[in-house]
């Protein structure tokens, strides 16, 4: 099938003038075809590729790759490489990675940024980059200075490239390069073990036996990039790289035509009828394959799953279409084939058309990259006390953190929490019963009333919002006993064409969404009607879970209305429906007030009549004119965006009706667990980690800097946000720049607009009328434009950190790198508070406070909006984490399954039992320990996370062993029902609860098993150690309560 079209492409070849060329007439794929050719041809020589975007240069890697491996029958032996800008340390280490490796046969694909930028000198970077190996030897301090001169940043626990931590003797490193840090154990001077390990969880993976840790900084002093290869290497630039090219020798690849007798063939895919935009629908295009009888077609699909449905599709217009490897296209003889690749445009020349599924089925929807998160716990980890936090502690309620105060005794060593109350009064609580006290949250800027030690405020507070939390509670079940009497209609189970639908999806599902989707269609195919909410971030892939739903909805002869709070929404929603749905024989239609008079009754009369089995649409959908044929669920996306009156009607359509709720605001998975059973939920946590994250700068206001940022977007075919907060302000702000960037397109959007004209703008930008969007932080949700890269923030220090986490979040939706601009004004005209919101602002690129702060705003706030918004002042008042509390426990109650919690046993034992300060120097994380040990359950969970701190802190001291033997013993008093295991000379006191299931007798068989004396007390008894045993150690207690749980 195409080995005629290689011959005839040879003398086109021989014809190429290397290292300087023009070639025209490249059109579609056609570069990457040419480039691939080349490489083949060429394999002594490296290859350098200059691009003008990232989106360019993924798309051409992708060419090459595909035909590389079409053209030599197998994978091809030689690698392709894209080298990104010298954005921050994980770019800087993969650049440094791929510049080492870069040999003969290889193709390295870049922008001008990334090539033309300095880099190390091959040389220096041999000589300075650190080798390490099992066996061999490395003096400690020398080993930290490395590491340092390498450019890493000593921090407390690592968790991004370019860190290191050191604890003793273990040595934790995140490579610049790597996608998993390692672990580097030292006995004495020599590296005794290297291990690759978890970040989530901190464990150790797999052992290594040699590690290279490259730079994770670019030198400002060394040769650029492309002079390291030029002289042993062929060169290309697209057509737009002309001039930022200069006078280096290259082939220049044109897209353009210029002497139409010397080019190769390479003719348009239009005018043939083939395309998807020349078709009304799907089924056309098998008539216009066959009344093409002289051409060959080769189909290119992304998934199996577009393969299989287009052989289908030509197997029952009576073609014969089989689907084989890339690899096993050049010979084929047929007419028509299908295969697999990640082809992103098609190709004509000669008698061979190649497509792909865009041409085929149409741009499907714009998905992010999205890869599992590794932080979730590790964030829960390192959100520890500060001084100064607000705590609320169990029995004292609402008081602030003073430090750790160190506990000493005679006999005992130890921390205490020093917690400071109303009137200047002090709590000092031992460490081990740190689970006591939880971390006051609330919504940002929120400040606590601190309570009296010993006083009743804290009882008052507690009382007032357990009878409100009740109120919620007995609302929530309400609803739930009345959906559990409802009748719905059982959706039938998966077939083939489901699984089919589901594969065409074009990333691998997270597990959240996997989970997500599993609890989804349990529900639809029960008898009962589906009510469910569905939380997660724009991006994380909560409409493609939405659209499954329809699908299974319209497979069983059902309607899907989906309703969106504005009509940006609606149009934006259509678009991907349209997208996902063109391979199938789905009618989509929207109702918005983008639709003339005509439109809408055609549109209404295809919902009456079944015509239309997915309906788009605003609060126009809910109009009394709206009738359904056959109504089987419901989509409601951002439900509390809806009025009051909205609200009543929705209730009517969910009758009967199986209902999913979209929410962009998280909402925690505390709140999920506590409404178990009652609300049902579905979360969807795991945050895009894109190739290329948003990069974060925090600056002041400037002229250059603004005008640089927006100039470089709109150079490389994307557009802005101009973030300014205050409407008054708009105006000038729109004059400024208008004198600054004369040559860009400006839009002002801001929500005092009409309804009507502020989406007319955001449309307009959409389709990319403009380049430039100057508005408030109206944009901070639910708007999704691929091509925004750059957001400037205005005053950034006005703004809260949920928003501005939220506005960050509108750039960086496509595989383009992304900045946020953060304008302050000059440090001498910033108030305390403002400083200390721009030091957790330039926390928000990493896992630092801020984040965490504004990640934690957002989850209350979408539990604010679940609750219902007057619930806030009880959640200010004692405390989020301690309303969720009440809340489960009130749930339960209402439910009959309320369980009493046990008390904590009261352990005191003369022992030193604590973690040192040369164990864990971090105070964080020594308190996060603190907190894990307090709240273990069983010896197992104690068994696992012993063996953790042996693997992250290496050997465990005394102290820190016997403080282990300690939490055992709590443990296994708490299962028995003892109330406290007290040391006394020679013995030990045990008070035990109504709960304690031994009897006197087998007290007693115990205390003569083990050889110690017993003296029975009113509460409890009181052990001694006899001629052969000890009871005063921890070994002894731990031996008689094992004894006593049998």
């Amino acid at each position: 099938m195409f080995s005629h079209i290689l011959e005839d492409l040879k003398p086109f070849l021989d014809s190429i003038k290397i290292p300087s060329d023009n070639v025209y007439n490249l059109r579609d794929s056609a570069r990457a075809l040419f480039v691939s050719l080349l490489i083949k041809r060429y394999p002594a020589k490296r290859h350098i590729l200059i691009c003008a975007t990232d989106e360019e240069a993924l798309a051409i890697r992708r060419g090459i790759e595909f035909y590389m491996e079409l053209i030599s029958g197998n994978a091809s032996s030689s690698r392709v490489y894209i080298l990104p800008p010298p954005y921050d340390t994980s770019s800087t280490g993969e650049r440094l990675r791929i510049i080492s490796a870069f040999e003969k046969g290889d193709l390295m694909i870049g922008t001008s940024e990334a090539l033309f930028s300095v880099t190390w000198d091959m040389a220096e970077l041999k000589r300075e980059r650190l080798f390490l190996r099992t066996k061999e030897r490395i003096q400690r301090e020398r080993f930290v200075e490395a590491l340092q001169r390498l450019g890493y940043k000593r921090t407390a626990i690592v968790s991004s490239p370019g860190e290191f931590t050191v604890r003793r003797w273990v040595f934790d490193i995140f490579p610049s390069d790597g996608s998993v840090p390692v672990r580097v154990e030292l006995f004495g001077d020599e590296i005794e073990e290297i291990k690759e390990f978890d970040v989530e969880t901190q464990r150790s993976i797999r052992r290594l036996q040699e590690i290279t840790v490259l730079p994770s900084f670019e030198k400002s002093d060394g040769p650029r990039v492309i002079d390291l290869f030029a002289s042993v290497s062929i060169l290309y630039a697209s057509t737009e790289m002309q001039q930022k090219t200069g006078d280096i020798e290259c082939i220049r690849l044109c897209s353009f035509s210029r002497h139409p007798e010397s080019e190769p063939g390479f003719q348009p895919l239009t005018g043939l009828g083939l395309t998807c935009h020349e078709r009304r629908d799907i089924h056309e295009l098998i008539p216009a394959v066959k009344g093409l009888s002289n051409y060959r077609f080769l189909f290119v699909m992304a998934t199996d799953a577009q393969a299989r449905r287009l052989r289908e599709l030509f197997s029952e217009g009576g073609i014969d279409a089989p689907i084989m490897k890339p690899s096993s296209v050049m010979h084929f003889r047929g007419r028509i084939a299908i295969t697999t690749g990640r082809l992103s445009s098609g190709l004509h020349i000669k008698d061979l058309i190649i497509l792909t599924p865009e041409d085929v089925f149409g741009r499907g929807p714009s998905y992010r990259t999205v890869q599992v998160s590794k932080i979730k716990r590790l964030v829960d980890e390192i959100d520890e006390l500060k001084e100064g936090d607000y705590v609320v502690h169990e029995q004292h309620g609402i008081g602030i953190y003073r430090g750790l105060v160190p506990l000493q005794t005679d006999s005992h060593r130890g921390e205490s929490l020093c917690i400071e109350y109303a009137q200047g009064a002090r709590l000092y609580l031992p460490l081990q019963r740190i689970s006591l006290i939880k971390k006051y949250k609330a919504e940002e800027g929120v400040i606590p009333a601190i309570d009296t030690l010993g006083g009743r405020t804290w009882k008052r507070k507690t009382e007032r919002a357990r009878k409100k939390i009740r109120e919620v509670a007995e609302r929530l079940l309400k609803l739930y006993a009345r959906r559990e009497l409802s009748e719905g209609y059982p959706f039938s189970a998966d077939t083939e064409l489901h699984r089919e639908f589901e594969s065409f999806f074009p990333f691998e599902e997270t597990p959240d969404q996997l989970k997500a989707w599993q609890e989804i269609k349990e529900e639809m195919e029960s008898k009962r009607p589906m009510d469910r909410l569905l939380c997660g971030d724009v991006g994380f892939g909560k409409t493609e879970i939405a659209m499954r739903a329809a699908f299974k909805a319209v497979f069983d002869g059902k309607q899907v209305a989906v309703l969106v709070p504005t009509t940006i929404l609606c149009e934006q929603h259509y678009r991907n429906f349209v997208a996902r749905f063109s391979a199938f024989p789905v009618r989509v239609d929207f109702l918005s007030r983008f639709k003339t008079t005509g439109e809408i009754k055609k549109t209404l009369q295809g919902l009456r009549t079944g015509e239309i089995d997915i309906i788009i649409g605003t609060h126009a959908l809910l109009g009394r004119n709206v009738k359904f044929f056959d109504l089987g669920l419901l989509v409601i996306d951002e439900e509390h965006r809806f009025g009051v009156s909205h609200k009543e009607r929705i209730k009517e359509l969910k009758t009967g009706v199986d209902c999913l709720t979209l929410s962009a605001t998280p909402i925690p998975r505390t709140l999920e667990m506590s409404l178990s059973g009652i609300r049902p939920m579905s979360l969807i946590e795991t945050p895009p980690e894109e190739r290329l994250s948003v990069k974060g700068i925090v600056t002041v206001f400037n002229d250059e800097t603004i005008r640089t940022a927006i100039l470089k977007e709109v150079q490389r075919g994307g557009q802005v946000f101009f973030v300014h907060n205050r409407v008054s302000e708009l105006p000038s702000i729109h004059d400024y720049l208008k004198r600054l960037v004369p040559e860009v397109t400006v839009m002002v959007a801001h929500g005092q607009m009409r309804s009507g004209e502020l989406e007319d703008v955001m449309l307009s930008f959409m389709d990319g009328r403009a380049d430039l969007l100057l508005c408030t932080s109206i944009i901070g949700s639910g708007i999704d434009i691929p091509r925004a890269n750059t957001i400037i923030i205005n005053r950034a220090d006005r703004i809260g950190l949920a928003d501005l986490y939220q506005l960050k979040g509108r750039v960086g939706r496509s595989n383009v790198k992304a900045y946020c601009y953060f304008l302050i004004p000059p440090e001498d005209m910033l108030s305390d508070e403002a400083r200390r919101r721009i030091k957790a602002i330039e926390e928000l690129n990493f896992l630092g406070a801020g984040l965490r702060l504004a990640l934690k705003d957002l989850e209350i706030r979408g539990a604010g909006n679940l609750l219902g918004r007057e619930q806030s002042g009880h959640i200010h008042a004692v405390g989020f984490d301690k309303y969720i509390e009440m809340l489960k426990e009130e749930v339960a109650r209402l439910k009959g399954e309320y369980v009493e919690r046990r008390p904590e046993p009261s352990i005191d034992l003369d022992i030193e039992a604590y973690l040192p300060e040369h164990f864990i120097p971090d105070t964080g994380l020594r308190l996060s320990m603190y907190r894990r040990l307090s709240m273990v359950e069983s010896e197992d969970e104690l068994l696992s996370l012993k063996e953790e701190m042996e693997d992250r802190f290496g050997a465990l001291p005394e102290e820190v062993e016997a403080l282990i033997g300690v939490v055992n013993i709590r443990i296994l008093a708490k299962g028995l029902g003892i109330l406290s295991v007290k040391q006394q000379r020679g013995g030990v006191s045990v008070r035990v609860d109504g709960t304690f299931s031994l009897g006197p007798e087998e007290i007693m068989k115990v205390a003569a098993d083990i050889g110690l004396e017993i003296r029975f007390r009113g509460d409890g008894f009181l052990l001694t150690s006899g001629d052969n045993a000890r009871v005063d150690r921890v070994e002894g207690i731990l031996r008689m309560l094992k004894t006593m749980a049998g």
